[in-house]
């Protein structure tokens, strides 16, 4: 069962203070400072869980609504403000895994006269004999790490380069860390 109500909240706040005459006697009044500090994080906190669940269903592109300008913008590129919003969700449920295949990759590597050999992840985790929980190895950006290895048969122009580097990057998401490693010539 839930905390359901401002005054439940306001408690559950008036339990982090320490115990003792002081803080009874702050909260036997209902205009001290602490208990109005109480009530205010009680409301603040009941307007916290009932936006949750209305940002849960905006989560969703088969149920967003306040938010569908936003999904649009990072799946297309572009608003859609004049379809219906049937219509705009349909559009973004054709274009919600945008993120290119291994094979797509190695195509536009293709494209820019490079070839793309390996996509990993380097860090791997692994606990081993007396693990802890709490306890990481590396941190959580380290489990973001592309590493993309690149055959190159001739040293290819510094520009064309850069522009395969931005492009590979552009596609992938933007919590990916995307480490090149060129091999060859």
């Amino acid at each position: 069962m839930g905390v359901a109500t401002v005054e439940e909240y306001a408690r559950a706040v008036q339990t982090l203070f320490p115990q003792g005459e002081y803080w009874d006697t702050q909260f036997g009044d209902p205009e001290s400072d602490a208990n109005l500090f109480c009530q205010a994080k009680g409301a603040e906190l009941m307007r916290f869980k009932e936006r949750m669940g209305a940002l849960q269903s905006e989560s969703v592109i088969e149920t967003t609504h306040e938010l569908i300008a936003d999904w649009e913008r990072v799946l297309l590129g572009h608003g859609t403000s004049g379809l219906e919003l049937e219509q705009r969700r349909a559009l973004l449920t054709e274009n919600r895994d945008v993120r290119p295949t291994r094979v797509e990759l190695q195509k536009i590597a293709a494209g820019y006269g490079l070839s793309l050999t390996d996509i990993t992840f380097p860090y791997k985790p692994a606990f081993l004999g007396f693990s802890r929980f709490n306890q990481r190895i590396c941190g959580p950006i380290g489990f973001s790490v592309l590493l993309f290895v690149v055959q190159q048969s001739e040293p290819p122009e510094e520009q064309l380069i850069r522009d395969f580097e931005q492009e590979i990057t552009a596609l992938m998401l933007a919590n990916h860390i995307i480490y090149i490693k060129y091999e060859g010539a």
